[in-house]
């Protein structure tokens, strides 16, 4: 076989494989959602939850510091500043931060999860999403109904349609909300924490 020969069918082979390459990419493209990139408005959110202590005593919290953000394919995050939480009751944030989230090991807690451009409505929808938690160090699944309404083009206000109930001891904190009780001399605080929030995310 001539040389012209050997080097006319290596450049086939050479250009028949890029072409492969080259449709392997466009479909995995295709395949993928592309919903923007989004990030959190920080001076309209809040993030909320509440305790209840002693029974029927029933008392509102917040942490000031969090950020949220959407990759353009989707995957969303949210991480909490576990030392920005606010009781109300400097010593109380000390206690918490110290004996329930342990801050000096885990200063913050991240939630992780993904999204489609069919949850992204053109005007207002309700639905449940799926998400992992993970703070101190436990890792757990959850479930929000949210609701998402599109205020313009470019912004969209996600909130809680009713409270993420969230379990100490499935947490793994039970122990540090025993030992609040001890410290405050209560008789009981709930295991069960109701979350809300109100996120305004913004596209980039």
């Amino acid at each position: 076989m001539s040389k012209d020969i050997l080097s006319n069918n290596t450049l086939i082979k050479a250009l028949s494989l890029s072409a492969l390459l080259a449709v392997s990419a466009c479909n995995n493209d295709q395949g993928k959602e592309h919903v923007g990139q989004w990030s959190l408005d920080s001076q309209q959110s809040e993030l909320h939850f509440s305790s209840t202590k002693n029974g029927d005593i029933t008392e509102n919290h917040q942490f000031k510091r969090f950020d949220a953000v959407v990759g353009i394919e989707g995957n969303f995050s949210l991480s909490v500043d576990l030392t920005s939480v606010d009781t109300g009751i400097e010593i109380r944030d000390e206690r918490m931060q110290k004996h329930l989230f342990m801050t000096d090991k885990t200063p913050k807690a991240v939630i992780t999860g993904q999204i489609t451009s069919k949850d992204l409505p053109a005007d207002s929808k309700t639905k449940t999403m799926a998400a992992e938690l993970d703070l101190a160090g436990n890792k757990v699944d959850v479930e929000a109904e949210v609701t998402i309404t599109r205020i313009d083009a470019g912004t969209l206000k996600v909130e809680t349609a009713k409270p993420i109930v969230l379990s100490a001891e499935n947490l793994g904190l039970k122990a540090g909300v025993d030992k609040l009780q001890e410290i405050a001399g209560l008789n009981s605080i709930s295991d069960e924490v109701p979350v809300t929030f109100t996120f305004t995310m913004k596209k980039q």
